[in-house]
């Protein structure tokens, strides 16, 4: 399933999402594809030649096991807005992604690479610890753009980069040959962490909603329904929303 509408410590933006993380939509309930805005956005990481993806070792294995485990003390990861809140349809930030990933993988006491334009922002401590520790990188002119739209491509990109790669199954996505990020969409595809939509395509330059990027994060977290809650009352999520279910595991 599809809908790519997929999902940062103590944000202070305007009204933004408490530090947790976000999801993935689709046309279709699908969990991790939906229409949504697009943006052409330069990759958040450097291209990177395709490279033969290989089945995993015992070591490659191991350390994807690791990377895994060493996630699980944040799940659930997702807050809502003070204003009671989810916001399903927004797009979520480059400076929320990382949040994420700063609280499931880094150490508060790390420091790390300041960006020029980062020193007064929330994540400002989330995006110096990734930029440090290579799950990202800043712009040419120093900058970061922390609240810049993440791309469908940019998330895959960032996910990937400590995931081992997997054996080859099948290229059944329609847009990605010769694009920066195919390496890493195929392996998130292979790996089961995203899904295209019902006409073959993987939009990677699409803008991602934090429903989408739930979706993602579920599938990298691992989290299942028994995780979550059993029933969340946010003012925009109904029930009746396609990725409701993935919400009820990400959110705390």
């Amino acid at each position: 399933a599809e809908q790519e509408q997929e999902p940062v410590p103590t944000p202070k933006p305007d009204p933004t999402p408490e530090p947790g993380h976000t999801p993935e939509p689709g046309p279709t309930p699908q969990p991790d594809h939906k229409p949504g805005g697009s943006s052409g956005t330069i990759p958040i990481i450097q291209p990177v030649q395709p490279t033969p993806r290989i089945q995993q070792t015992d070591v490659e294995q191991a350390k994807e096991e690791d990377v895994q485990k060493n996630a699980k003390h944040l799940l659930p990861y997702l807050n809502g807005y003070p204003d009671g809140t989810i916001r399903p349809e927004k797009l979520i930030t480059r400076g929320e992604l990382v949040t994420i990933l700063y609280e499931a993988y880094g150490s508060k006491s790390q420091e790390g690479t300041r960006l020029t334009d980062t020193e007064n922002h929330w994540a400002k401590n989330a995006i110096a610890w990734a930029v440090t520790n290579q799950w990202v990188q800043g712009y040419p002119d120093g900058s970061f753009k922390p609240d810049k739209p993440m791309t469908r491509a940019e998330i895959v990109s960032v996910l990937m980069r400590n995931q081992s790669a997997v054996r080859v199954k099948s290229n059944v996505l329609n847009d990605i040959e010769g694009h920066w990020a195919q390496n890493a969409i195929q392996n998130a595809l292979d790996a089961g962490y995203i899904q295209g939509y019902p006409d073959g395509s993987f939009k990677p330059q699409r803008a991602l909603t934090r429903a989408e990027a739930v979706c993602i994060l579920n599938r990298y977290f691992k989290l299942s329904a028994k995780d979550g809650k059993k029933e969340l009352m946010y003012t925009d999520l109904p029930q009746s929303h396609w990725a409701y279910a993935e919400f009820l595991k990400a959110c705390k």
